[in-house]
C-alpha cells in the first residue's frame, strides 16, 4: 500500500496521533506530548510535523522535528517518530526519519537527538541503525495515564529513557 507524507493538521490528525502514542509508548505520555506539539508556534521554535498516510487515508505514522531556541543549544534538534505497530518494518519510519532529517539540515541542524523508552528496544535499534549513539540514560517517575496525568503520585511508575544523538 503506497504511503504519502503530508503536513499534520492538528484539528483532524491529533486524535489519531494520540492513538498511535498509546499503542506504541509503554508509558503514559500521550497527553503531555500532544500539549507539546500544540505549543509548536511559540516564538523561537522551528518545527516540522508530518504524517504518513496510506492509500485508504489512514495515518500510519508521524514524525516531528523541532528546535526551540529558548531551551535547546544552537544546532540541536529533537526528533519523534511514531509508526502504527501493525505497519512497522515496512519502511514508513525510515521515510518519516529521512523527511525530518532533511528539514532539520535545511534549518541548520548540527545534531539531532531523540528520547526513547528503555522498554522500546525496537525503537532504540531503529535509532542506532541510523547512526545515533547513546548520550545518556535517565530514570523518571511518571504518573499513570488518566484525566489528571501525573497528578496522583501514588500511581507513579519508574520509566527509563535513552537520550540518543546523531551528529550531522
Amino acid at each position: 500500500m503506497p504511503i504519502h507524507l503530508y503536513p499534520v493538521n492538528p484539528a483532524t490528525d491529533y486524535p489519531r496521533l494520540a492513538e498511535l502514542l498509546r499503542a506504541t509508548t509503554p508509558e503514559p505520555v500521550a497527553l503531555r506530548r500532544l500539549r507539546q506539539w500544540k505549543a509548536g508556534s511559540a516564538e523561537g521554535r522551528v518545527q516540522l510535523q508530518v504524517a504518513a498516510y496510506d492509500s485508504s487515508g489512514r495515518i500510519a505514522g508521524f514524525a516531528e522535528v523541532r528546535h526551540d531556541a529558548r531551551t535547546m543549544p544552537a544546532g540541536r534538534f529533537m526528533l519523534d517518530v511514531v509508526v502504527d505497530p501493525t505497519r512497522q518494518r515496512q519502511g514508513i519510519g525510515g521515510m518519516l526519519f529521512d523527511d525530518a532529517l532533511e528539514f532539520a539540515r535545511e534549518q541548520g541542524a548540527c545534531e539531532i537527538a531523540c528520547e526513547v523508552s528503555d522498554m522500546a528496544s525496537a525503537s532504540v535499534r531503529f535509532a542506532l541503525n541510523r547512526g545515533f549513539h547513546v548520550e545518556a540514560h535517565t530514570c523518571d517517575a511518571v504518573g499513570r495515564e488518566g484525566p489528571f496525568e501525573g497528578y496522583y503520585t501514588a500511581t507513579a511508575v519508574a520509566v527509563g529513557h535513552y537520550v540518543l544523538v546523531k551528529q550531522l
